[in-house]
């Protein structure tokens, strides 16, 4: 699973209209073993989407104190106008994106 399937399930990066869209037609799309009845009681099955958005959100939850700490120093340094980008490493891994799909 790419980043960008955690962050759409997860609505971050869109606005809450598109995320609240995408997650319906997500769920319409999923593909869920119903409850079956058997004699001593009931069988749940949770999809594979589902599991991958619980593990997501329980890494986000138990984010390291040290990625805490550069994200702020990125957001810091994005808002005073002193982040550079290294356009060339930006390049490379869209090319090997590109290539590896």
């Amino acid at each position: 699973m790419k980043i960008n399937d955690i962050s759409r399930d997860l609505g971050i990066g869109s606005t809450s209209a598109e995320s609240l869209q995408s997650r319906k037609v997500d769920r319409q799309q999923e593909e869920v073993t119903p409850v079956e009845e058997q004699g001593q009681g009931e069988e749940v099955s949770i999809s594979s989407a589902s599991v991958e958005f619980s593990r997501a959100a329980e890494m986000m939850e138990k984010e390291s104190p040290e990625r805490a700490m550069r994200i702020q120093e990125l957001q810091k340094a994005v808002q005073d106008g002193t982040y550079e980008v290294d356009s060339a490493k930006v390049a490379e891994k869209i090319l090997k994106s590109i290539l590896s799909e």
